[in-house]
């Protein structure tokens, strides 16, 4: 690790000669709303910058390359052109218009980013996704990122995130720089962000940035809106499952402005009428989700941000006949504060501060009540999370753009409480355990460094270190992609990624259930561990199309499996680290990724071929087995056809072979133990001998493969105050009886299927 500590000043000293060069620096802002524009593309001569998330850029660049014109690409946007001669360092506010025709703006942007964007990254487009087929309607963010090559998503309709071999715990989910540590509504079938309130997502699952730490797959970061600066606009939406509202407006115009976005699902509204028809069995679930932001600006160069996020999911069952009741109820809930501050501090320096505070809980409560008494369980967990974050960009010389900063982290894990009341004896071994804590405090530094016109590279340095009682652990995690141009539209980029993830993730199921227990390192069990190698070949936009072919290969270790038998419900925080096995994992594949950007037919098509594996020593014989989400095969493709200006129709087609999972192979009868068994025959078979399954090997069954096709229809209409939308959808559309579970009955096996064909309709009103 020390040479790569050596690399860094090796690689920056011919860079940071002195030169004859200013800087030109400011801000990308939309003219309208006065929001700051994140991921804008600024170009002088052959330099070439992307805006911050704060719409941020620096340029350093030669005096005699100053006197020239200075561009500015965004999609959906015209390009600005501004004529430039300064003598010094200079700050612009650049205000980019919207445009009906985006062609030049995608063409443009793509050339000019295909030699600067690292392998595995992706901006997301939101528009995209607001109009796409959705599970009842309902837009979902997660699900969308699963239509990328190298994602896939769990069982049937869940939206978690399984990327590279890796599981849902390993991605780190953003929310205005804040960790969200469940991001799934409705037992895993939504996602808990609310697309309306996003204003842009960008996700890494190749080289990721040294900014980024903390998990081993990916990085999913999102932006919530910052509110128009300019004028009140609102949204609402209704769907069959939810209704969501979103305003935003200038609270004191050009300086002051606010964004509340809120959605909640009327599903109880529903089972509550169930329940009046059949009054013995009670069922009620909802959701709400609440976003807020608000954007003060001190002065040009200072700003201040406020950020508010709440989501929350209740379940409840209640079952009563003439001798038993029966009440089952989940309830679990994310939330997260933060304050940013901003300051340009010179042409050259730009800051952010942040502290935030994160939330996250789950409570189960049992209650059974017979003639012979009550039974009264509750079980509780609980994540606190304090966090200090300090980000700095450096426009260190024309060729070297630095970012550094630090972040501290201070984790409180308030682990299962389980409490019996009524009739039933309390067990002592089940009182509540103390809080455990885990600390983590990291520093990085990042370089973005131009060789020469046609090649670049990045290298980064994160050092981490993880307190936890009675032990310290401190792992330094190098970085490094290259990107080299083989012609204006073809690059050909390489990366290599370490990453240590100090949280682990007990996973009861793979439905995303609260249940699901977070736990921190100790001194017991080592924080997890990858290696990531990858290499592509890249090609830029060429009328229209783009598209990319990337190989990988990743290392895992110190991943965490339930013990075989082990009881995986009700599993107390301070007897996990007996009832898990401690393994290694690796991942490799092939991803395509052909998107095309203009004319009438729009969208992208993806293939992956992996494979996926884990190794346990007291798991299947110590030997290579394939992780439950080994998926040899995954076709997704997302296409639109836009059939007059303001209609769209959209197709998702998803193919995936089957996961895989344990299933007996034979079966025996064994003796009862105490059967009493004489050699006269005196009673039934069952009376003497039990039936045991016998398990081969882990993951030893493959499901059937998974495919599915969903259709949707947009069509706007602009009236006198505002835009009035239609979205009508399919889910499903021929009706694929996908598994969502198998199992064996009688000798047979079975699958029981959850979403046949389903349609919708999605009203929205933008004014």
């Amino acid at each position: 690790m020390r040479r790569w500590l050596l690399l860094l000043p090796i690689l920056l000293i011919p860079h940071l000669l002195p030169a004859q060069a200013i800087t030109i620096s400011g801000f990308v802002r939309d003219s309208l709303s006065g929001e700051n524009l994140s991921g804008a593309v600024v170009q002088i001569g052959n330099s070439t910058r992307q805006t911050n998330g704060y719409g941020f850029f620096s340029l350093r660049v030669a005096k005699s390359t100053a006197s020239r014109t200075l561009s500015t690409h965004f999609l959906g946007y015209q390009t600005h052109h501004q004529r430039l001669a300064p003598a010094k360092d200079t700050t612009l506010t650049i205000w980019l218009t919207v445009q009906a025709k985006q062609l030049e703006a995608v063409t443009v942007q793509s050339d000019l980013l295909q030699r600067d964007v690292a392998p595995g990254t992706y901006r997301l487009p939101l528009t995209l996704l607001r109009q796409a087929p959705a599970l009842l309607g309902e837009a979902d963010l997660l699900k969308f990122v699963q239509t990328l090559p190298g994602v896939q998503g769990g069982t049937e309709g869940t939206a978690g995130m399984y990327v590279r071999g890796g599981s849902p715990d390993q991605n780190l989910i953003l929310l205005d720089g804040m960790p969200v540590y469940n991001a799934s509504h409705l037992f895993g079938f939504f996602s808990v962000f609310n697309p309306e309130a996003i204003a842009t997502a960008d996700f890494y699952k190749g080289a990721i940035p040294a900014r980024y730490s903390g998990r081993l797959s990916s990085v999913l970061d999102l932006s919530m809106k910052e509110g128009n600066r300019q004028k009140t606009h609102g949204r609402f939406a209704l769907s069959p499952v939810a209704g969501n509202l979103l305003l935003e407006g200038p609270l004191v115009k050009n300086k002051l402005s606010y964004m509340i976005s809120g959605r909640r699902t009327w599903l109880d509204a529903f089972t509550n009428l169930l329940s009046l028809i059949n009054n013995r069995n009670r069922l009620g679930y909802h959701f709400d989700d609440i976003n807020a932001k608000i954007n003060a600006e001190l002065s040009p160069k200072r700003h201040l941000y406020v950020s508010w996020y709440r989501s929350k999911d209740r379940f409840l069952n209640v079952f009563t006949d003439s001798r038993y009741k029966s009440v089952y109820g989940y309830d679990w809930a994310n939330s997260t504060l933060s304050a940013r501050y901003t300051q340009l501090f010179s042409e050259k320096l730009f800051g952010r501060f942040q502290l935030g505070l994160v939330k996250y809980h789950y409570a189960l409560n049992t209650r059974s009540e017979t003639a012979e008494g009550t039974i009264h369980f509750d079980t509780r967990s609980a994540i606190r999370d304090v966090l200090l974050k300090t980000d700095f960009d450096l426009s260190a010389a024309s060729s070297v753009q630095l970012q550094f900063g630090t972040q501290l982290s201070l984790r409180r894990f308030t682990p299962e409480i389980r409490t019996a009341q009524g009739n039933v004896p309390v067990d002592e071994s089940a009182a509540p355990a103390q809080p455990a804590y885990s600390h983590e405090a990291s520093a990085y530094v990042d370089a973005t460094l131009t060789f020469a016109e046609h090649m670049s590279a990045n290298v980064g340095l994160v050092q981490s270190v993880n307190l936890v009682p009675d032990r310290t652990y401190a792992n330094l995690q190098p970085r490094l992609s290259i990107q080299y141009g083989l012609s204006d539209h073809l690059s050909l980029k390489a990366a290599y990624n370490t990453q240590v993830q100090y949280l682990h993730l007990l996973t009861n199921s793979s439905l995303g259930l609260p249940t699901d227990l977070w736990v921190p390192t100790n001194a017991a069990i080592l924080p997890q561990t990858s290696q990531q190698v990858s290499l592509g070949i890249y090609q830029g936009n060429r009328k229209g199309f783009s598209g990319s072919v990337e190989g990988y290969y990743k290392w895992l270790d110190n991943v965490l499996e339930y013990k075989t038998g082990s009881n995986l419900f009700l599993t107390r925080a301070s007897e996990w680290t007996d009832r898990v096995l401690v393994g290694a994992g690796r991942s490799y594949g092939l991803e395509t990724y052909l998107k095309k950007t203009t004319g009438a037919w729009t969208g992208w098509v993806s293939y992956t071929l992996s494979w996926h594996q884990r190794l346990f020593a007291g798991l299947n014989g110590g030997q290579w087995f394939p992780y439950t989400y080994d998926r040899r095969h995954v076709v997704s493709a997302v296409v639109t056809k836009t059939t007059r200006p303001n209609q769209q129709l959209t197709a998702n087609f998803q193919f995936n072979t089957g996961a895989t999972a344990t299933l007996p192979t034979s079966r025996v009868s064994l003796p009862q133990p105490d059967a009493g068994i004489s050699p006269i025959y005196q009673g039934s078979f069952q009376q003497y001998f039990s039936q045991i399954d016998v398990l081969n090997n882990r993951n030893n069954f493959r499901l059937p493969a998974y495919h599915r096709l969903d259709l949707s229809y947009r069509f706007d209409k602009v009236k006198k105050r505002g835009t009035r939308s239609w979205i009508l959808a399919c889910y499903n559309v021929y009706n694929r009886n996908n598994p969502f579970i198998v199992y064996l009955q009688d000798g047979q096996l079975k699958q029981f299927s959850l979403f046949t064909i389903l349609p919708s309709a999605t009203y929205s009103y933008a004014f």
